[in-house]
């Protein structure tokens, strides 16, 4: 399992870099980040993969034609903040879809969109030249990793984020 998820932080890790320096992914750094996270999911969680996948792909499916919708229907949509959303960033957002329940995707991307966005935001005021690309995918690959540096230092044990947030949702009354 160690060996895995370190495996897979590095093929992440190549992504970032990737994805930071010439706004493009080599698809075999995907397509590996792909198959090591499912596999370390599925020896996280075993058969409740092959469910959790569906539904997320559901949750990502939606996200990204809202995101269509919004680019392609926005009236005040200059489309300069969406305007780079690539295929990879498609991908990532599936290959973080296999690593979580559907709690535990939503609160990933959003906390990873929300600090994208702030990125966003701070490199347009520091350029001045009102247009900045930020690699999304590559924000993506920096959460997952922190994700599984995570697994990694309380051993792998289990899902710490969804037992967060079924302790956030049910309460800390000890009924979860």
């Amino acid at each position: 399992m160690v060996g895995l998820l370190l495996l897979s932080v590095l093929f992440l890790l190549l992504i970032a870099v990737s994805d930071f320096r010439t706004r493009e992914i080599p698809v075999l750094f995907l397509l590996a980040a792909f198959l090591l996270s499912a596999g370390i999911r599925y020896l996280l969680v075993g058969k409740e993969l092959f469910w959790e996948g569906p539904v997320n792909l559901v949750a990502i499916g939606l996200q990204v034609f809202v995101l269509w919708a919004w680019i392609r229907f926005g009236k005040k949509n200059t489309g300069e903040l969406f305007s780079g959303f690539g295929p990879a960033d498609v991908v990532m957002l599936i290959i973080i879809g296999v690593n979580f329940t559907l709690a535990g995707y939503l609160v990933f991307i959003s906390l990873a969109s929300f600090l994208t966005l702030l990125v966003w935001i701070i490199v347009t005021k520091v350029r001045k030249s009102g247009e900045a690309s930020v690699p999304f995918a590559g924000f993506l690959a920096i959460g997952l990793i922190i994700y599984q540096f995570s697994l990694l230092w309380t051993g792998a044990k289990g899902d710490w984020v969804d037992q967060y947030i079924g302790k956030v949702i049910y309460g800390l009354s000890g009924s979860f």
